[in-house]
């Protein structure tokens, strides 16, 4: 985010899926992607990267003890 963001295509990146009415398929929406070519490119070297690199145990840890004091103080 902070390459997009420095590029100034975007100050925030979000997605959602949503279903207008029951019975019906969810609809993906992307908003304010001014520049979405750039940004797909960058997310999907990004993705490739990732796969490059094993996941490392540090940001595992990282997270649970995130989700841990979430946890603790809702």
């Amino acid at each position: 985010m902070a390459y997009i963001k420095s590029k100034g295509w975007a100050n925030s990146l979000s997605a959602d899926a949503y279903t207008i009415c029951p019975g019906t398929p969810d609809i993906f929406d992307v908003q304010g992607l001014k520049n979405y070519q750039e940004v797909v490119k960058v997310f999907f070297q990004y993705v490739s990267l990732l796969r490059q690199t094993p996941p490392q145990e540090w940001i595992f840890d990282e997270q649970k003890r995130m989700a841990d004091v979430d946890f603790k103080f809702k």
